[in-house]
């Protein structure tokens, strides 16, 4: 990757990872819907890299109205037209 495209950042799906591997967030504010689609949580912004060994995915933090955070992969979640998520 030549140097011009890192500082850039280098775009991935949903969201963007920087030269030093720092995971610029676009999930803040999104809705995440249940894997049976009766919940609906809230992106808080926060994203880690997935820890599952090969995944590439990125852990996105969500808030729901119970107030538990969960943090489903991005690789795990189902993209909407709509702009929703929903775990899958």
């Amino acid at each position: 990757m030549g140097s011009e495209q890192q500082k850039k950042g280098v775009r991935n799906g949903l969201y963007t990872a920087n030269q030093y591997g720092i995971i610029m967030n676009e999930f803040k504010g999104k809705t995440v819907r249940s894997s049976d689609g009766k919940e609906k949580g809230t992106a808080s912004g926060h994203t880690s890299r997935c820890r599952m060994e090969g995944c590439n995915g990125v852990r996105v933090s969500t808030k729901w109205p119970d107030g538990k955070t969960t943090y489903p992969c991005s690789k795990g979640l189902i993209y909407h037209p709509d702009g929703q998520l929903q775990i899958g």
